[in-house]
């Protein structure tokens, strides 16, 4: 089974695409194109950005394994994806970073609180 969430990241102009995997050799297959021969199979969880054209930026996207979905997971995962976020845009301001990683992190819960995997 995969659960799948798109957050809008207005301010950024882009989104945010969560998923959680039972397996993640299907998370490797699922998302080949975007991983440059990268496996997933041993990892609890990844990041990276999924390009959507020529001229507008990457949306990103995060993959967790469900069998290890933890805060600590979930907070690792999201602080790599806010950090990428703003170094694409040219933002190294760590308050920034702070805030995006922050509220990124409450949309997550959102949804998975909402599902009841959290």
């Amino acid at each position: 089974m995969v659960t799948k969430y798109k957050i809008a990241i207005p301010v950024y102009e882009l989104n945010l695409h969560v998923a959680i995997y039972e397996d993640m050799a299907r998370a490797t297959k699922d998302y080949s194109k975007h991983l440059d021969g990268f496996s997933l199979d041993n990892d609890d969880g990844c990041t990276f950005p999924i390009h959507r054209g020529k001229d507008l930026f990457d949306d990103f996207c995060i993959i967790f394994y469900k069998a290890k979905l933890s805060h600590n997971l979930i907070a690792h995962e999201t602080f790599h994806v806010a950090r990428r976020i703003l170094l694409c845009r040219g933002i190294q301001d760590e308050e920034a970073q702070a805030w995006l990683c922050g509220w990124l992190t409450g949309e997550i819960y959102k949804r998975l609180e909402k599902d009841k995997l959290i």
